[in-house]
């Protein structure tokens, strides 16, 4: 299995490629998508401008295919918005050809849409479909692949990438319905683990508001319109006895998985037919993005070497998490 890090900034490309990443993904919003359709309309959801959470000039584009020439890792181009307009469409596809020629060939895209207009226009480019257009069955990838197609000459889907609230089991069943093994599957393993699914959310993730997904709220129950007290607080002490023991964290603040884990399930993932697993990073410390790759390499070593997943899981435990982990598992 290959790890693939989301990427904040051009100057993290090589630190994250040498702490063994192999591959990145980041987003690219230019200025004039923002002046010509704002924030309110999202190109990849990630509209951020006042920090590193993705690329914004076209100069930093050609440097980073530069980096990727040179450094022989490749870079995945987000569109995760799950809807555009027909203006918007005719900007993305020459935006894509204009990066295809810098060598950028790989676009993570979310929007049917846009797969269709981009078969429409003959534009090679290689998609991988994003989770946030909910996959949740076979009849979704049999459509997902049909769809995308294999023409020479016309985007061809490379890869499905689950989204967060596919069991193993179900993409187990996902992968094994089809005989032809032409496509690669990835999952969400480390980070930013949401209690949302994404293809039917509509929140915004921009400067100008916070993100809906980490608003306060309580969890209660419901009685005539009002919230029982003791049942909301009784929830919440729950939660609060769940956190992490702060002994679990290192000198520098930093836990693996800390919001978002799943590396007890490699095993499972392994046995599944998952080929790509997704360290979701844009926007984190690049330090910590630094450590969760290396962390995940060693537990990929440690998988590579376990003679069944009793014996991994015990490994991984005791040598990545000998004071305690996060609980914040993705696959129970």
């Amino acid at each position: 299995m290959k790890i693939t890090a989301g990427m904040g900034s051009v100057e993290d490309y090589e630190m994250l490629v040498q702490a063994g990443a192999d591959e990145i993904f980041c987003g690219y919003v230019p200025f004039d998508w923002n002046q010509k359709f704002g924030n309110l309309m999202p190109l990849n959801r990630r509209e951020v401008m006042y920090y590193h959470v993705q690329v914004n000039v076209c100069e930093d584009m050609k440097l980073l295919a530069n980096m990727m020439k040179d450094m022989h890792v490749p870079v995945a181009i987000t569109l995760n918005a799950l809807y555009y307009t027909e203006e918007q469409l005719k900007w993305i596809g020459d935006t894509i050809l204009r990066l295809m020629e810098l060598g950028f060939r790989d676009y993570i895209i979310a929007d049917i849409g846009l797969v269709l207009y981009l078969r429409e226009r003959r534009i090679p480019c290689y998609i991988h479909m994003s989770g946030e257009i909910g996959e949740w069955n076979e009849p979704a990838i049999r459509m997902i692949r049909e769809i995308c197609g294999q023409d020479a000459g016309s985007p061809q889907c490379k890869r499905i990438i689950f989204h967060r609230k596919n069991s193993i089991e179900d993409m187990e069943s996902m992968i094994g319905a089809f005989e032809e093994k032409d496509m690669e599957y990835e999952a969400f393993l480390m980070n930013e683990m949401c209690h949302f699914t994404g293809g039917f959310c509509n929140s915004l993730h921009c400067d100008e508001m916070g993100y809906l997904c980490r608003v306060s709220y309580w969890l209660g129950t419901v009685r005539n319109g009002d919230a029982v007290p003791e049942k909301i607080m009784a929830l919440q002490e729950q939660a609060w006895d769940q956190e992490p023991d702060l002994k679990a964290y290192d000198e520098s603040g930093y836990l693996c998985g800390e919001t978002g884990c799943g590396l007890c399930a490699l095993y499972q993932l392994k046995q599944a037919g998952i080929t790509h697993l997704k360290l979701v990073g844009r926007g984190n410390y690049v330090d910590h993005m630094e450590k969760d790759i290396r962390n995940l390499r060693t537990a990929l070593d440690i998988l590579e070497m376990a003679e069944n997943e009793e014996k991994f899981q015990c490994t991984i435990k005791r040598t990545m998490f000998p004071n305690g982990c996060s609980g914040k598992c993705y696959y129970r």
